[in-house]
């Protein structure tokens, strides 16, 4: 159950990255990044219950929302520091490997 737990949080910043589009305005480049990288996110962290190497997607992608959130235009300054923040707590969870299950033999 604990190996569930850093893909359940990259799973709700994912989703916490698709409504933070639609809580306060975004330019259309930055909302569509918000909601492109939210649903990537989600997807990849619950492909990394799966495949334990899947995970390193969503560091890419939070190292994207960090560059992103600084380069694109945006209307708020709180727009920019939620994709970087966003983008941050992805990449660091995304490198937390879980535990392993043991085998039962």
């Amino acid at each position: 159950m604990t190996a569930m737990v850093p893909r359940i949080v990259n799973f709700l910043l994912g989703l916490w990255l698709i409504v933070s589009a639609f809580i306060w305005p975004h330019m259309a480049a930055q909302k569509a990044n918000a909601i492109a990288s939210g649903m990537l996110a989600a997807i990849f962290a619950g492909s990394g219950l799966l495949d334990r190497q899947v995970r390193y997607l969503n560091l890419i992608i939070g190292a994207w929302l960090v560059s992103s959130g600084i380069y694109l235009m945006h209307f708020r300054s709180a727009t920019m520091w939620n994709e970087v923040v966003t983008g941050i707590a992805l990449s660091a969870v995304a490198l937390l490997p879980g535990r392993q299950r043991k085998n039962a033999v």
